[in-house]
């Protein structure tokens, strides 16, 4: 078998110049997609383009709902097709996309990169505080919650025990769910959502504490 210097070198600069395009074509490819083992807002996106992690976001806004849990193990959901909750496009993922150097590509096979970007939705306040407002927690009988008090029954005090009550304090649950909205993450879309106690905006005697 002949291997003379002047065909091994041939051979050798035949592999080089495949391997030098395979990798400069993977470059081309990580300047319009992200890098393998990229998540961003704690969901993996790995080789996909701007507008496919656009699209997703989008899709997950879309499907996104909040539960309420009440007591009595009663709960409500506020559906984001109830409030016209829409994804407010953004130059965010594409600045994300700019940070990485598509050329450094097999630096990113042994490393993870992690990606934080904010993500703005818009929606019908209105339709949203009519969905507050039919909040069984709210259209339930609104009892005032009371502390343990000494009562004078005949001669003698006793300790009344305390009322927990159902009363909802309306501007502590606004506070509450409309930031729900304002601060939706990628991953929020999944399962069940978010989810609120309303032992956190029930009027509560003080010193009460837990989740009922």
């Amino acid at each position: 078998m002949d291997f003379r210097p002047e065909k091994t070198g041939i051979i050798a600069g035949g592999v080089i110049g495949v391997l030098v395009l395979l990798y400069l074509g993977i470059s081309v490819f990580f300047m319009s997609h992200f890098y393998i083992n990229t998540t961003i807002n704690g969901k993996d996106f790995s080789g996909r383009s701007a507008s496919s992690v656009e699209a997703y976001i989008k899709e997950q806004v879309k499907d996104y709902k909040l539960t309420i849990k009440e007591q009595d193990s009663k709960s409500d959901v506020i559906k984001g097709s109830d409030i016209s909750l829409q994804y407010k496009e953004s130059d965010e993922i594409e600045k994300a996309l700019k940070k990485q150097n598509g050329f450094a590509w097999p630096l990113a096979l042994f490393s993870k990169k992690s990606e934080k970007i904010s993500i703005a939705v818009s929606f019908d306040e209105t339709a949203l505080n009519e969905k507050v407002q039919n909040l069984q927690a709210v259209t339930a009988e609104q009892i005032p919650a009371e502390n343990a008090k000494p009562e004078l029954q005949g001669d003698t005090y006793v300790i009344k025990e305390e009322v927990y009550g159902t009363a909802v304090d309306m501007d502590v649950l606004k506070e509450k769910v409309e930031p729900v909205y304002f601060r939706i993450s990628i991953r929020t879309g999944y399962g069940e959502g978010r989810m609120l106690c309303t032992s956190e905006i029930h009027k509560r005697f003080q010193g009460s504490a837990g989740c009922l």
